[in-house]
Formats: structure tokens, C-alpha cells, sequence
């Protein structure tokens, strides 16, 4: 599996789809839930040497798509960010982190723990481009199919946030007990 992954880089050692239109859409996501798995089994497999070289350029490429000063959003360096792709970058950040590889994680957690600050309500919801916003929805089937206001992924992917990065969510000053 893992040469499988790392024979699907392509253009500036991105790992993604070969599908031109699911590639537009969705390849950080893609990129980043790669490193992920390349990451863990980077540590699983005893450390093999001739992933090293592959594997830290996939990990330079997440850190050198977060926006400067911020998070990360699906273009690099497109100047706003978004909870979604921030999720996958820091779990690929934290999982490169924990595998040895080298990149500035401390800068940007310290970048993704003021964003969810930044995008999270005093009821605790976490929007996906504005303070406890709504996630976004692909198609207006997708919208009357899963209605924005019925569910709380963005919530969940920045408690998993905090959670990775070691932090209580109970003690943000943005969300109120109770």
C-alpha cells in the first residue's frame, strides 16, 4: 500500500487522484489523509529508508500550502482559510510530527489553535469559513439532502483538533460551560 501511495505523486510530490475533476476539488484532502497513512506506516515499518526522501515532501508540501500566517483551504496560499482543510493538515502535520519528520509544527498549531478560537461561538460551534457558520453544502440536492443546520461536523473536526493537539476544549475561553 504504501509504494502504491507513494507511486500516485504527481506535480510538485502532491499525492492525489488521477481524475482531473475530483482532483480540482478535493486533493489536499487526498494529500493529506496520504500522508497520514504514509506517516503511521513510516513508524509501523520499522523506519524504511527509501520512504524518508518521499514521504518528507509530502509533509514539505502541507506545510508549504498553509497560508502564510494562517491555516490551510484547498488552493495554496489562497489567503483565507477554512476548518474542513485545516482538519487534514493539522492531523497530517501532527502524524509527520510524531513519525520525525521535520517541518515547522510548532508555528502552525499554534497558527490552527487560534483559528478554532477565531471560528468557534460561545455555544461551542465551529463554522466552516465564519464564527459558528454552518458547513458548506456541494449542490442544492446535497443541501436539501443534509440539511447545514442539522448537522455538526465542523464541531466535531475542531474538538478532534484540540483533542490531537493536546488541548481541553472545556478550557477555551470562547466556549461558555454548561
Amino acid at each position: 500500500g504504501v509504494e502504491w501511495l507513494l507511486r500516485q505523486r504527481i506535480e510538485d510530490d502532491v499525492i492525489h487522484a488521477t481524475d482531473a475533476e475530483f482532483r480540482a476539488v478535493a486533493f489536499f484532502y487526498q494529500h493529506c489523509i496520504a500522508t497520514i497513512a504514509l506517516c503511521e506506516a513510516h513508524v509501523a515499518g520499522g523506519a524504511v529508508e527509501a520512504w524518508q526522501a518521499p514521504i518528507q515532501s509530502a509533509v514539505d508540501y502541507i506545510h508549504q500550502h498553509r497560508n502564510p500566517y494562517g491555516c490551510w483551504r484547498y488552493q495554496k496560499w489562497g489567503g483565507d482559510n477554512d476548518v474542513s482543510a485545516t482538519l487534514w493538515g493539522t492531523l497530517a502535520v501532527l502524524a509527520a510530527r510524531d513519525a520525525g519528520f521535520q517541518g515547522d509544527c510548532k508555528m502552525a498549531l499554534q497558527y490552527v489553535a487560534s483559528y478554532l478560537e477565531e471560528m468557534t461561538d460561545a455555544s461551542g460551534r465551529t463554522g466552516y469559513e465564519t464564527k459558528g457558520s454552518f458547513s458548506a453544502r456541494l449542490s442544492e440536492a446535497h443541501a436539501s439532502a443534509f440539511p447545514a443546520d442539522r448537522g455538526e461536523a465542523l464541531t466535531a473536526a475542531a474538538l478532534l483538533m484540540r483533542f490531537a493537539m493536546g488541548q481541553d476544549p472545556k478550557s477555551s475561553p470562547m466556549i461558555s460551560p454548561g
